[in-house]
């Protein structure tokens, strides 16, 4: 299907420290990118470009394999997910400095 990866440290982003630590460990099965993606806020929804690569993976896929790793993490972005995330808004990434290939 396609690469897995180990989270290794609190990905970057706009949620609170204590849910993006609830990713740590977590091994979750995507694609890596190495080209350019434009990332949004998950609460501003302020847009950057960046060039760096990552690891995508649909929102639906990662919160499944949350649910198993952190409930409390997950039950934030299912609220998140179901409340506020925009429709056309359907991959999380993952900068490389947060993961591991395994």
């Amino acid at each position: 299907m396609g690469n897995k990866i180990r989270i290794t440290s609190a990905p970057q982003g706009e949620a609170p420290l204590e849910i993006r630590e609830g990713w740590i460990g977590i091994v979750l099965e995507g694609v890596l990118r190495a080209n350019d993606v434009t990332k949004v806020g998950v609460l501003t929804g302020d847009s950057e470009r960046n060039y760096s690569s990552h690891f995508v993976i649909p929102i639906v896929d990662a919160l499944k394999a949350l649910l198993l790793h952190n409930s409390a993490a997950h039950e934030w972005w299912k609220s998140w997910h179901r409340d506020v995330r925009p429709s056309w808004m359907t991959h999380f990434t993952f900068d490389d400095a947060c993961y591991e290939v395994v």
